[in-house]
């Protein structure tokens, strides 16, 4: 879904993989380029057969996603060299210096004799000290309570009556890592291949989400799909109320300014690569047109490549390049048609 490449290693259904890395690897590597690898992660149980698909290094190079949100924290804030009693003695200190720093800031903003450019000058100032603050909760930790409030909740990891509850910690750690510029794309997967993932509906907790996929439960398994549909929108609307609550130094939001994608493996339902919705939120800066629907009819795909021109589009969008320097246009199988879904990018 994310490499538009051909698939090897055909020979059963278990052992296929992509012929080449997937658009947040792209993305990771040309934005950032400081070694690091795109944040993967996975919500729900773990199969006997397909797990990982979504995140690739290179031509058959899957990369492992991380399925407990708590391990994902301390990987990107947790400083594992540090003994815990070191982690908050050290956040402690560091918070004290900028709160007082800051309030004095504040007081002298209040002041009514200031002039103009004095106030600039201050403003300036207290900019700066606000980006070292982020900077040092990004180096060890947003705060001791939110370590505690995600280590707490990960404990739920392998019960189904808490998947909603750990997918939006896992989208808290995507959010934490955007914002503090840890890692500029991001995945989360949700169920593995044959997912057994019970949600709850109305009340009750209902069979594995593959069977009723496959429509082997009873009653109204179509219902129950589109129940858990919405279910699934609705924790990607946190994931995008989230994005939206952080606001840059130009004041336009985290949304704005990136795109989020929710898009599913499985078209409309058959085991194919055709019709496959994507919905996209953001306007990567104003890159990409929003508040429309478009039918990206007879764009190149087959069983084995898909969605290319979608993947363009996304990469351009947050500034990725050809290797001629131009927006990029030919991500994906070497065979494919160039180019980006044209009806989604603005003009300007």
């Amino acid at each position: 879904m994310l490499t538009g490449a051909s698939v090897g290693l055909k020979d059963k259904c278990n052992s296929t993989l992509a012929q080449g890395q997937s658009i947040d690897n792209l993305i990771q590597k040309q934005l950032a380029n400081d070694g690091n690898e795109p944040l993967t992660l996975l919500c729900g149980d773990k199969s006997d057969q397909v797990n990982e698909v979504l995140s690739y290094r290179g031509p058959l190079d899957l990369r492992g996603a991380e399925r407990n949100p708590y391990n994902a924290y301390l990987a990107l804030f947790g400083l594992p060299t540090l003994t815990p009693t070191e982690k908050t003695l050290m956040r402690a200190r560091r918070k004290s210096v900028n709160d007082v720093v800051r309030s004095e800031m504040q007081s002298l903003l209040a002041r009514k004799d200031l002039s103009k450019t004095d106030r600039t000058r201050l403003d300036l100032h207290f900019t700066s000290i606000r980006e070292l603050e982020l900077g040092i909760s990004c180096t060890v930790g947003p705060s001791v309570a939110e370590a505690a409030r995600i280590e707490a909740g990960a404990s739920g990891i392998g019960d189904d009556t808490q998947i909603e509850a750990v997918m939006k910690l896992h989208m808290d750690v995507i959010v934490m890592a955007i914002v503090c510029g840890a890692r500029r794309a991001a995945t989360l997967q949700i169920g593995s291949g044959p997912d057994g993932t019970r949600y709850t509906i109305d009340g009750v907790l209902q069979p594995g989400f593959h069977s009723i996929s496959h429509r082997d439960t009873s009653p109204d398994p179509v219902l129950m799909h589109s129940k858990i549909d919405r279910k699934l929108l609705s924790l990607f609307k946190y994931l995008l109320d989230q994005l939206k609550m952080h606001t840059t130094a130009q004041g336009t939001t985290l949304l704005d300014e990136g795109v989020a994608v929710y898009v599913n493996d499985l078209a409309t339902g058959g085991h194919s690569y055709d019709n496959v919705p994507y919905l996209l939120v953001g306007s990567a800066g104003g890159f990409l047109k929003t508040g429309l629907y478009v039918d990206a009819g007879d764009v190149p795909n087959n069983v084995f490549t898909t969605n290319n021109k979608i993947l363009n589009t996304i990469g351009a969008a947050v500034g990725c390049k050809n290797a001629a320097g131009n927006p990029l246009d030919d991500f994906g199988d070497p065979t494919l048609e160039k180019g980006m879904i044209d009806a989604i990018v603005s003009a300007g």
